[in-house]
């Protein structure tokens, strides 16, 4: 009986180490997904731009006139794509990025087709700071060639002001209307 006692304990404790000893260690896959938190969206920003391939108006430029193919989003709002863009882009305003880039009903509105996982993507936005988080989004969700233009629509319109469609509405339709001026 002093046998069966002393095993028990011994049992007891073996237990009681093993579930104390352990250390609140994630496992991998959880911690990978976990997200980083920020103080303000500039530090956001500035943690995406590590991940993220920038290139210049004069390059998007220099594909268009070679007819390199590729696809241009603007991931402006509605209004402020409205007023002004770059010719050839798809509006897919920034809140619905993720549910727009694979959805075929969209496509088949703008008369195209979803963009494959390795097509050259290129973004913009007013500055640049949404289209590097845009870029940022296409690339967690596999899309492997996003690239956003450094200093958004308004760095391309400073350098090609010749080659901005005004006050038309575009192919995403809508109203146009003139942008309130707000925007990244």
């Amino acid at each position: 009986m002093k046998r069966i006692g002393l095993f028990l304990a011994s049992m007891f404790l073996v237990f009681a180490f093993a579930c104390t000893s352990k250390t609140e260690e994630k496992p991998a896959e959880e911690a990978s997904t976990q997200a980083a938190t920020f103080a303000t969206a500039d530090e956001m920003v500035e943690a995406a731009l590590k991940n993220v391939t920038q290139i210049t108006a004069k390059e998007v430029k220099a594909k268009m006139d070679a007819e390199e193919g590729f696809l241009l989003i603007d991931v402006r709002d509605a209004d402020e794509f409205n007023a002004e863009f770059i010719p050839s882009a798809v509006n897919i305003s920034r809140g619905l990025l993720e549910f727009r880039i694979d959805n075929k009903e969209f496509w088949d509105a703008e008369q195209s087709t979803p963009p494959t996982k390795e097509e050259l993507i290129i973004v913009y936005c007013k500055k640049g700071h949404r289209g590097i988080l845009a870029a940022q989004a296409l690339q967690q969700m596999g899309f492997t060639n996003v690239k956003t233009i450094e200093g958004g629509f308004l760095k391309w319109k400073e350098a090609f002001p010749e080659d901005v469609e005004v006050g038309v509405v575009a192919p995403t339709g809508g109203a146009v209307t003139k942008s309130s001026g707000g925007g990244c």
